[in-house]
């Protein structure tokens, strides 16, 4: 989790590009219909999801994180069959 200038950022890793090509991430998050950003970092694909902080209560973080972690395995299990990361 990242948080600044009034935004916090939630992410997890779902794949590595020895895993995956672009097309077959995107193709993943289409079929599972994911609302989340995806990013690759290094050679990791990560799943984030950004949220303003102003007005923010910690059970909407941990909401957040259960998603996003959710959304992660979903696409993980979609696109390796396995639980790898």
């Amino acid at each position: 989790m990242f948080v600044g200038e009034g935004l916090a950022q939630i992410g997890s890793s779902f794949a590595t590009t020895e895993d995956a090509t672009p097309t077959q991430v995107f193709d993943a998050m289409d079929k599972l219909s994911t609302f989340f950003g995806v990013t690759r970092v290094g050679n990791v694909y990560t799943i984030r999801h950004v949220m303003p902080t102003s007005d923010l209560d910690p059970s909407e973080i941990e909401f957040a994180f259960g998603l996003v972690s959710a959304a992660a395995d979903d696409l993980e299990q979609l696109i390796t069959g396995q639980d790898l990361m």
